[in-house]
């Protein structure tokens, strides 16, 4: 690289896959990790409320807790305008591209009624299937 040659050093990394992607895998990819999300995000919920009805707990509570979560989503979907980027250089991990993909936009935000539908339908589910799946590849668990 310093002298001037087009040839790419061995110790840099290859471009990323969603750079490389053609537009309908980046998709395809895109929606089975969001889908992912939203599936352990949706059943961890469904336990929590098992858990509060077993628990005998006001049904109210468990309306507050969803809404809650949907509206944490939605004022984060409203308030970024980052959207997914996919380069070399962007250093967004791939659950967060995926994310940002379907919430926000790819390479550019939709419009804040958009991204306001898209935290409305999937807002709690999200909120909580997403830190899980973080949590858990953290620790080497996925």
């Amino acid at each position: 690289m310093v002298d001037g040659s087009d040839e790419r050093s061995e110790f840099l990394p290859g471009p990323k896959w969603r750079a490389r992607a053609r537009p309908g895998s980046l998709w395809t990819a895109v929606i089975v990790t969001f889908g992912l999300v939203i599936l352990v995000g949706g059943v961890t919920l469904w336990f929590a409320i098992v858990l509060l009805d077993y628990a005998d707990a006001p049904g109210w509570l468990t309306v507050v807790g969803w809404m809650a979560l949907t509206f944490a989503v939605m004022g984060w979907a409203l308030r970024t305008d980052v959207a997914a980027i996919a380069s070399d250089y962007e250093d967004q991990a791939w659950s967060e591209y995926a994310v940002r993909a379907v919430m926000v936009g790819r390479e550019q935000p939709r419009s804040a009624s958009a991204r306001m539908i898209t935290a409305v339908l999937f807002g709690a589910p999200l909120a909580v299937g997403l830190p899980l799946l973080v949590l858990l590849a953290a620790v080497g668990v996925s």
